[in-house]
């Protein structure tokens, strides 16, 4: 859309200024918008002699006066939205640009506060699709409003007051619409540019770590081969200088290294190409992912340590190492669990709300149990 266009729809608001009792609506939406109390104030004044005529339309001779005052302040606000539009560029700030914000409803919702008896639906749809409490709260009040007419209005003077009551709540309905929308899309659009600046920080984060080979990503450097032929030589060597009754250890620790080498690289590759870098949900999973790693290592590392300077055998130095050799193959297990998981829930086309974020929750379950082992 060119910024022509955008303007032009920016300053449609105005086109309330033409409607009668409803001229200062406008300035009610454009001051909730753009946070301008100032603007949604005179919306609130522009509105008033249509309520005060309201009030007193069964006294002629009072009445003629409020919609004088009323037709008058259709005029002034038609003359104020003008100068607005022609001289007032905040309101075209594109920090007040929310149609790029992802919300879970649809502004088309407001519709329905215009409408009589009906004013009350769209806080009730609002509740239903944001939870929140106070929506249902509200929208059932502006409703029962309109149930206390139906009851009342066949009394002669309780009836007419019950009406200007119903009427009065409904323009107050219309208010509060917009002051409710855009105080969402300001929440939302906060979350959003909040989420955007958490992840980008750790993707950048996590490309700087991943260039260091050799800092807390346990498969870089099992993986690479020479690493590996390393690590495997300097135990062999080790092999002869300790207890024989440690050796089948060394040997089953070599092993579930490079085992575990491999199912942690297969499961970030498959991480990554699940989800996407800038999604909430891959830095999840990469969470568990690191939090497995870096106590793999450290338990490995412990096993070992305990064999080097053990010197000779004994139940409890056994009993020790037999401890951690089970934690490294309860985290490969718990590896695999997952990484059979993420292919499975691959292999579905689409994956809807509720679905991702069950396995979110499992994800997390999976890394309480694996801080168990620290």
């Amino acid at each position: 859309m060119s910024s022509h266009a955008r303007r032009v729809k920016n300053s449609l608001w105005v086109l309330f200024s033409f409607i009668p009792i409803f001229n200062g609506l406008g300035f009610v939406y454009i001051g909730n918008k753009t946070s301008n109390h100032k603007l949604f104030v005179s919306g609130l004044i522009y509105e008033m002699p249509w309520v005060l005529y309201n009030l007193t339309y069964t006294n002629m001779s009072i009445a003629n006066i409020f919609i004088f005052l009323s037709v008058l302040s259709m005029f002034i606000s038609l003359i104020h939205g003008i100068i607005v539009v022609l001289s007032n560029d905040e309101i075209y700030d594109s920090k007040y640009d929310f149609s790029d914000v992802e919300k879970p409803f649809t502004s088309l919702w407001i519709i329905f506060s215009f409408i009589l008896f009906l004013n009350g639906f769209g806080f009730i749809y609002l509740f239903l699709k944001t939870k929140k409490k106070e929506l249902l709260y509200e929208g059932l009040f502006y409703e029962l409003a309109w149930v206390l007419y139906m009851m009342l209005f066949s009394l002669p003077f309780i009836g007419n007051f019950a009406l200007f009551l119903a009427l009065l709540i409904h323009l107050i309905s219309i208010i509060r619409s917009f002051m409710v929308h855009f105080d969402l899309l300001r929440e939302y659009k906060s979350k959003g540019e909040s989420l955007s600046k958490r992840m980008n920080s750790k993707t950048q984060k996590s490309t700087v770590e991943l260039e260091k080979t050799n800092e807390n990503i346990v498969w870089e450097k099992k993986i690479d081969e020479k690493a590996d032929e390393n690590i495997i030589k300097e135990r062999k060597i080790d092999e002869n200088t300790i207890d024989p009754s440690f050796k089948p250890y060394i040997i089953e620790i070599n092993e579930l290294n490079k085992q575990y080498g491999l199912k942690s690289k297969n499961l970030s590759e498959l991480i990554n190409k699940r989800f996407s870098s800038s999604d909430i949900t891959y830095e999840r999973f990469m969470n568990v992912l690191k939090s497995s790693n870096t106590i793999f290592e450290k338990e490995s590392t412990a096993a070992v340590d305990i064999i080097r300077l053990s010197g000779h055998s004994s139940p409890n130095i056994l009993k020790a190492v037999e401890e951690k050799t089970n934690v490294l193959k309860s985290i490969i297990a718990k590896v695999d669990e997952l990484t059979e998981e993420l292919i499975l829930k691959s292999a579905g086309n689409e994956k809807d709300e509720q679905d991702l974020k069950g396995l979110v929750e499992d994800m997390e379950d999976l890394i309480d149990s694996v801080k168990d082992y620290y």
